[in-house]
């Protein structure tokens, strides 16, 4: 399994989700951040999981994860992800 967290930027009042958050690139504007489990064998996404944009930390991760039933997810992360508390929040 892959696991694939993003954001997407909505200025639609329409989109309740979308709500004020700050992203990697500092921008703090309406979004919905969006996660995706994809399956390495199938090669596509077998469970998402829209997040409104004001939630930005590893426990809307672990929830999806859990949420999504999949064991033995190995989460790979960019620097932008590394912090002490979200290794805390992983190994617990």
């Amino acid at each position: 399994m892959a696991v694939d967290l993003t954001h997407i930027f909505s200025l639609s009042e329409n989109v309740i989700s979308a709500t004020l958050g700050r992203n990697s690139e500092q921008n703090y504007l309406p979004q919905i951040n969006l996660f995706l489990l994809f399956s390495l064998d199938q090669m596509k996404p077998i469970f998402y999981r829209l997040v409104p944009g004001s939630i930005r930390d590893v426990s809307s991760l672990l929830l999806s994860m859990e949420e999504s039933k999949v064991r033995d997810i190995i989460l790979v992360g960019d620097k932008g992800f590394y912090s002490a508390d979200n290794i805390y929040e992983l190994d617990t």
